[in-house]
This record gives C-alpha cells, structure tokens and sequence, in this order.
C-alpha cells in the first residue's frame, strides 16, 4: 500500500503516481524533473516550433497560425516495464496568462503522442496514439491550477514500453481574425515532478 508523495518542489506540470504492482524491489519514490530543451515546447501550424521558451502557448498567433503545445516525461527504469502496473496518475498544468479570445479556443483537447528523439516542426501533426485522453477542459489563463487523471495513458506508455510520457495540448479551434487568441502554460515557475509511490509486488 503506500502513500502519496508529499514534495515541496511542486510545478507547473506535476505527477503523483501509485505503482500498484511492479516487478522490482520498491523503493521509497522516484522523483524525475520533466524534460528539457529538445522536448518540451510549442508548435505551429506554419511549421515554427520553439523548444527553449519558458512558457507555451496553446492557441493561435496573429498570422492565425494554430499553436500547439508538447509536454514530455521520461520514464525512469522502474517504470519502463510493461509488467508494472499503475493504480493512479495525474497531472497538473498552470496557466498563469492570456491573450484575445481565449473562450474561442477552448475547449482544449490533450493527446498522447510520439515526438519522436527530438521537438521539431513535425509534431504539429505527430503520430497520435490516443486523442482526447481525459474529457476536452478549458485553459482560461487565469492563475490557477488544472488537475488531471492520466493514469489510462501513463499506462499505455508503460505497456508498450515507451521511453517518454507525451502529450500534446491543441485548441479546439482558433478564431481566424488576424490576432492573438491563447493561453500560456508555464514551464519554469517551479520545477515539475513526477513521483512514483511503489505498492505491493505483484500476484501469481
């Protein structure tokens, strides 16, 4: 049975994970920082991509370019084993500003990905393993914090022996009027966590 990990080192984007089942000698908890420079980032619809920002945007730009953002995580090698089981994830996003018409950008979808070695242009439109993988949500850009319950897709991952944990956020649409329109997701007001709570070893 285990507890959650309490950490002070909370963030923008933050996991607590049970592992109900796993192969290996369970350890107190695994912490891991999300992934940086070459992972996390914003891409467009015009084949702009930035992976070194300190925030993302999830919206659409002034040329009416869609904006799209990536998150990724990499598993540590107590997780890369399709024969642990996970009884709970979830995932918190920040969204701490706005521009233009964010209520005709939302709601905003999130999708499990592969980004491949690298973010580049490409991910725009990357393969897609599982769209919509919790219920479409809206991102006001208000200051506050979003929750969500992803243990179906960390698992997914896991199964089928994924190194990274990826997910892309897109709009639902974008207004096509020659402005702004997005939300900002913050990548550096903290630094983000996962955090695996091992539980009992698994059955016969």
């Amino acid at each position: 049975n285990g507890g959650t990990l309490s950490s002070g080192a909370s963030g923008s984007f933050f996991f607590t994970v049970k592992i109900l089942s796993t192969i290996s000698s369970p350890t107190n908890y695994i912490k891991l920082d999300y992934t940086t420079g070459g992972f996390d980032g914003e891409v467009e619809s015009d084949s702009d991509f930035d992976d070194s920002a300190g925030t993302m945007d999830v919206g659409d730009r002034p040329n009416d370019a869609e904006i799209r953002a990536v998150v990724s995580f990499d598993l540590p090698p107590e997780l890369n084993n399709p024969l642990v089981a996970i009884s709970s994830a979830t995932l918190r996003l920040y969204d701490p500003a706005n521009s233009g018409k964010v209520n005709e950008i939302n709601p905003i979808h999130m999708d499990l990905i592969e980004a491949g070695t690298s973010l580049d242009a490409s991910d725009f439109n990357s393969t897609i393993y599982s769209s919509d993988i919790v219920s479409p949500f809206n991102l006001l850009g208000d200051g506050s914090y979003t929750y969500f319950d992803v243990t179906s897709a960390l698992q997914d991952t896991i199964d089928n022996s994924r190194q990274r944990f990826q997910i892309r956020l897109r709009p639902d649409s974008i207004s096509a009027d020659g402005g702004a329109d997005y939300v900002v997701i913050a990548t550096f007001e903290k630094l983000p966590r996962c955090a695996f709570t091992p539980g009992s070893s698994p059955s016969t």
